[in-house]
């Protein structure tokens, strides 16, 4: 087999552990062994090929964190909280529509398809649940807490 083969099989094995594990940072990789592959099809000998590999695969994994960094920024921080089990949910900061609350401040949401039950969360004394635009602030099992849109 010749290189770029070895390298397109590299890139797909970390697409399907990615697949697997669902470690989006594996893709990061994937791209790095493409890289790797496209500088052997280019004939480009094999330090060369692990360079580039190595450098496009670090660059994009930089690239990533910076942007989930920059996404999670510190002055949302206090706004977003984490889900339940710890770990920051991509639902955190997306907006559900509400029609009407229950007394007791929950009410039922469309999101994503799904019907979700949604729990009022006030920012203050003065905050009561009204109808119009919420934020996801934090994800509890299968109920959304959510606070009103500023």
């Amino acid at each position: 087999m010749t290189e770029s083969t070895w390298w397109w099989l590299l890139g797909g094995a970390l697409v399907a552990m990615e697949l697997v594990t669902g470690t989006f940072l594996l893709l990061m990789l994937a791209a790095g062994a493409s890289a790797g592959a496209i500088c052997a099809h280019l004939g480009l000998d094999m330090p060369f090929q692990m360079a580039a590999a190595a450098t496009v695969g670090i660059l994009a994994v930089v690239v990533w964190l910076r942007l989930q960094k920059r996404s999670t920024n510190p002055a949302n921080k206090q706004q977003l909280g984490t889900q339940s089990d710890g770990q920051i949910s991509l639902d955190l900061g997306q907006t559900v529509s509400v029609t009407e609350w229950n007394a007791n401040g929950v009410s039922q949401v469309q999101y994503r398809g799904a019907a979700w039950t949604a729990r009022f969360q006030a920012r203050d004394d003065q905050d009561h649940p009204a109808p119009g635009l919420h934020r996801i602030c934090d994800i509890q099992t299968n109920t959304l807490i959510v606070e009103r849109m500023p």
